[in-house]
């Protein structure tokens, strides 16, 4: 289209003009290398306060939502738009609720989609079995109390929630979409599963969460990539090399 082409002939001249562009995974910078050469481009990964995560008691995570340590918990924190695909995952959780009758599910996040998901998980029969909370300043705490962290969206480009969860030592179940497979390792922090298809989810989750000593070593094997790869100061550090190494 028009549209189309005029953004193209827009980003290249953008790009043009700059001499080293930093991208926040592979994923987006395989899209930038298509308007600039690619020695211009170069991946530092988006890092996160690890320390934060990962040291909340699990039982007073829960106690706001009059969980106990009995119920099973599955959370994810988006924005509430289509392209998340919560409305997936509400169709996921509605295929497994019976064989886990202790489970829920907990959205943080805000969007113009909120009213309509919390409409749709009451016809789906999940009016006590979700919970939303909105935008929330205390993700730490929240995920302490979860047992699984999941993300069904459609598109991503580096999802820092991913990172959170996987620093909170949860297990995580994605869409397998290039940019989380750069942060998620299949079979060992998780799994990753097609965009849209809710069996294939309700699958995946249920792996995970019948499976308590597997979904402890996954969380084990996620806080130690997220300390090796994707913490705040290995990403100032590389960003501090790059802008040293210019100047000289």
């Amino acid at each position: 289209s028009i549209a189309k082409w005029g953004s193209s002939i827009a980003q290249r001249w953008l790009f043009s003009g700059m001499n080293t562009i930093i991208s926040v995974s592979d994923s987006v910078r395989s899209q930038i290398i298509r308007y600039v050469p690619e020695a211009k481009v170069l991946t530092i990964y988006n890092g996160i306060s690890a320390e934060k995560f990962g040291h909340y008691p699990r039982e007073e995570s829960r106690l706001p939502l009059g969980l106990g340590l009995e119920e099973q918990v599955v959370g994810t924190v988006a924005r509430l738009i289509p392209s998340k695909g919560i409305a997936t995952l509400l169709e996921a959780v509605s295929l497994i609720a019976k064989i886990l009758p202790r489970l829920h599910l907990v959205v943080v996040g805000n969007g113009p989609e909120r009213s309509k998901l919390e409409q749709y998980s009451k016809r789906l029969g999940l009016a006590s079995k979700v919970h939303f909370l909105g935008w929330r300043d205390d993700i730490p705490g929240l995920m302490a109390g979860w047992d699984c962290f999941t993300l069904p969206s459609f598109s991503e480009g580096f999802n820092l929630s991913v990172l959170e969860a996987m620093a909170s030592r949860l297990p995580v179940v994605v869409s397998d979409l290039p940019a989380l497979r750069e942060a998620v390792v299949p079979g060992k922090g998780g799994l990753v599963v097609r965009p849209g298809n809710a069996p294939e989810l309700a699958a995946a989750l249920l792996h995970v969460l019948k499976d308590p000593d597997k979904a402890r070593a996954m969380g084990k094997f996620n806080r130690e990539r997220v300390d090796t790869f994707f913490g705040e100061e290995r990403m100032v550090q590389c960003t501090r090399a790059l802008y040293e190494g210019m100047m000289t």
